[in-house]
């Protein structure tokens, strides 16, 4: 009978092991050969595993969500970028250029705009401007 709880209490000693983050398999041979009450003792003096390796699994499931959200950020500003690439060419622009008048809407205040060969001020509607007579 005693040899019976002597290997019972072999195996709780290898499954508190388990639980500290330790090889249970390991701790319950270590109590069988040794003894289960010397080898709770020295378990209990050990340091607890389980949480540094918690921890070290959160560290990494966090990492894996990081690379998740910026491959995914990036997926969406090549989406974007394909789509606004599609409307230019349906509005016949060049593609990957916005033109000057959707531009200012976004930026929200209107920009003056200039010549580009002399430098002067013109209107927002002008063709021409009113100075040089360049085409705008």
């Amino acid at each position: 009978m005693s040899f019976i709880a002597y290997i019972i209490f072999a195996v709780l000693v290898g499954i508190w092991a388990g639980r500290r983050g330790r090889n249970g398999i390991i701790w319950t041979l270590a109590a069988l050969l040794v003894s289960p009450v010397l080898a709770a003792i020295v378990l209990a003096v050990m340091k607890d595993l389980s949480i540094e390796q918690e921890l070290e699994r959160s560290r990494r499931e966090n990492g894996m969500l990081k690379e998740r959200v910026a491959v995914s950020e990036a997926d969406m500003h090549s989406r974007m970028d394909h789509i606004e690439n599609r409307m230019d060419h349906l509005e016949g622009n060049e593609p990957g250029k916005i033109r000057q008048e959707n531009k200012r809407e976004i930026e929200g205040s209107p920009s003056p705009r200039f010549c580009k060969h002399c430098g002067n001020k013109v209107p927002d509607d002008s063709v021409f401007c009113p100075k040089c007579g360049s085409r705008l």
